[in-house]
């Protein structure tokens, strides 16, 4: 029996939990979220993804949004 290799979507939707690739460019925004962390949020791919702001960024926790912004920056 062969086995078929798994795509890049299918392994971070089906075997990574919660995966999510960001542009460090400005707007500083996700270009990805797995159907996993939608599941986990709760939310649509829509929900998360824009091209003009960082719809994820604004679901962290209020007290914790400092330190992520300050994460992302310093990536940048």
């Amino acid at each position: 029996m062969e086995s078929k290799p798994l795509d890049s979507d299918r392994i971070l939707s089906h075997c990574v939990s919660g995966f999510h690739q960001y542009s460090l460019e400005t707007p500083t925004r996700p270009t990805y979220v797995s159907r996993n962390l939608c599941h986990m949020l709760g939310l649509t791919e829509a929900a998360l993804l824009s091209d003009t702001e960082d719809l994820y960024a604004l679901r962290v926790h209020p007290g914790d949004r400092d330190e992520f912004r300050f994460f992302l920056e310093k990536l940048a």
